[in-house]
């Protein structure tokens, strides 16, 4: 059977800041009691300003929903959001879409749009499908939509901002953090230490559960393409801390990951 898991909203966590020119890191956290009293799991999501258009790069958990409102509205003002990129359907990371597109009346929901005029049939006009390698011109940069190498639904997708050089990877290179260390809001080379075992197996277990029965190892290599076409200084997962040193953190990933699969 397995162990008991308990998770508590954080009122009073509230991310905001921006971490390169023009990307901006809100959300919140969750914390899980789970043998130890102080595991927490972010709920990110990002805001991408360009010169002429913006774009929200998932959506936040709805727990978060009145302060991810309240950032947006204080980084784009009168200028709203042009589009907004749901990675997936899954709730932390579209949970807040209807609220947005009530918010934002000319925002366009981009990505892979498959299933959405299913859950909001008023707005079926404003989904609009692009696949990977397509890009969205926001002025002083590109938004590329990409193709998600570790995923937990096939319809997810990632992304990279072309000006800030920042990769969007959703579900991909997840771990908790010690919220007790005043971790939350920090980069991972802020934390002076690399994740540990705990704190990247923990996430990716539950997270991406296939990572117990299928080898990792052909995803990694599908990855390290993607840093190699698109050079990476920021990987911005929904459910960790913002990567600010990838050259050290992505091959602990790796490792830990393949171990998950050995494990099993």
């Amino acid at each position: 059977m397995a162990e008991p898991m308990e998770v508590e909203e954080e009122q009073a966590l509230d991310i905001y800041r921006e971490f390169a020119p023009g990307v901006f890191w809100v959300g919140g956290c969750l914390i899980v009691r789970f043998r130890t009293p102080n595991i927490h799991s972010h709920m990110s999501a990002y805001v991408v300003k360009g010169s002429e258009r913006t774009l929200f790069v998932d959506t936040g958990h709805p727990k978060d929903g009145s302060r991810v409102r309240e950032h947006i509205d204080d980084l784009v003002g009168d200028r709203g959001l042009d589009y907004v990129f749901p990675t997936h359907q899954e709730y932390p990371h579209a949970g807040n879409l209807g609220l947005l597109l009530q918010a934002y009346p000319e925002a366009t929901v981009v990505g892979d749009v498959r299933d959405y005029h299913a859950y909001f049939p008023a707005f079926s006009d404003r989904f609009r499908k692009v696949a990977p390698g397509e890009q969205l011109d926001l002025g002083d940069r590109q938004f590329v939509a990409l193709p998600a190498p570790l995923r937990d639904l096939p319809s997810t997708l990632w992304g990279y901002d072309t000006q800030a050089r920042v990769m969007f990877v959703s579900d991909g290179f997840a771990y908790s953090h010690q919220h007790l260390a005043g971790e939350c809001d920090r980069m991972s080379d802020e934390l002076g230490r690399n994740p540990s075992e705990e704190e990247i197996t923990f996430v990716n277990e539950r997270a991406l559960h296939w990572t117990k029965f299928v080898d990792s190892d052909p995803m990694f290599e599908e990855v390290a393409t993607l840093l190699e076409r698109y050079p990476t200084d920021f990987i911005a997962p929904a459910h960790g801390n913002v990567i600010s040193n990838p050259d050290a953190v992505v091959p602990l990933m790796r490792e830990m990951m393949g171990q998950l699969q050995k494990a099993f």
